[in-house]
């Protein structure tokens, strides 16, 4: 009797343990060296389906101009960025770009340099599924740009939960696995 009631337990919080478990995967790929160590980089979010293979002008504004500070997506996007500011890394986009404006190119890139800005950490939902039986999951891919190279010095796809600070971690760790922190 009493070998079944710990199998029972057993059984009940590995139950448990699943039901909140969170499948996760992430596959990273560094794609070149920077040039310079990185010290701290801005953060961006934004809703993009598809892959940006370097962020030029012409990419730029089709896929970020007004869209990686739009009102839409303010709230995830606002507790994204506290949670990797809470761990210690990154710059709050909010203390370069107003929300709900678009940037010229241009401007973009000379705000960036005002502020001293080396790198772009842009992180990107590429789409989003509900699930009822597990937690919502976000697919996501994020990229590391280098200020004044178009294409990114590395590139991460995984997905998670909907939880900004899970997120924020999840790429940090990356980020230190390849090295590149």
């Amino acid at each position: 009797m009493k070998r079944i009631s710990q199998i029972l337990l057993f059984l009940i919080v590995s139950l448990l343990f699943v039901s909140c478990f969170t499948p996760r995967a992430s596959y990273s790929k560094k794609v070149s060296e920077p040039s310079k160590p990185i010290g701290n980089f801005l953060i961006l979010y934004s809703v993009l389906h598809d892959d940006l293979l370097d962020l030029g002008e012409q990419n730029y504004n089709t896929y970020l101009n007004g869209k990686f500070n739009n009102l839409e997506d303010k709230g995830f996007r606002d507790n994204l960025v506290n949670k990797f500011l809470e761990l210690g890394s990154g710059t709050d986009y909010r203390e370069i770009f107003e929300d709900f404006r678009a940037y010229d190119f241009s401007e973009f890139n000379n705000r960036l340099q005002d502020k001293e800005v080396e790198f772009i950490l842009l992180v990107t939902q590429k789409s989003y599924v509900h699930n009822e039986e597990l937690s919502d999951i976000i697919k996501y891919q994020v990229y590391l740009f280098e200020l004044g190279k178009e294409e990114p010095i590395w590139v991460s796809y995984g997905f998670s939960n909907v939880f900004a600070g899970k997120l924020a971690k999840g790429i940090l760790v990356k980020l230190k696995e390849d090295k590149l922190l």
